[in-house]
């Protein structure tokens, strides 16, 4: 079955919307980011080498688009 989600896991994304860097805060350490357009074609993959966890989204076209998140504990 589906597990409850403990809100120590969630992630926060801001601002939101957002023109130049979107920024996320986890307890979790994050791997990876996947940008995909609602059509759910890949634009753009962040390897997260660090604790920044800052996205510079200048580069796209605005719209709406979804975030995939890569934990280190690959969830």
């Amino acid at each position: 079955g589906i597990q409850g989600i403990d809100q120590n896991d969630l992630v926060t994304l801001y601002p939101n919307p957002s023109e130049n860097n979107l920024f996320l805060k986890s307890k979790a350490t994050i791997r990876g980011i996947e940008i995909k357009s609602v059509e759910g074609k890949m634009i753009k993959y962040i390897s997260v080498a660090d604790q920044k966890n800052s996205i510079n989204i200048q580069d796209l076209i605005p719209g709406i688009y979804f975030l995939n998140l890569e934990f280190a504990d690959n969830s």
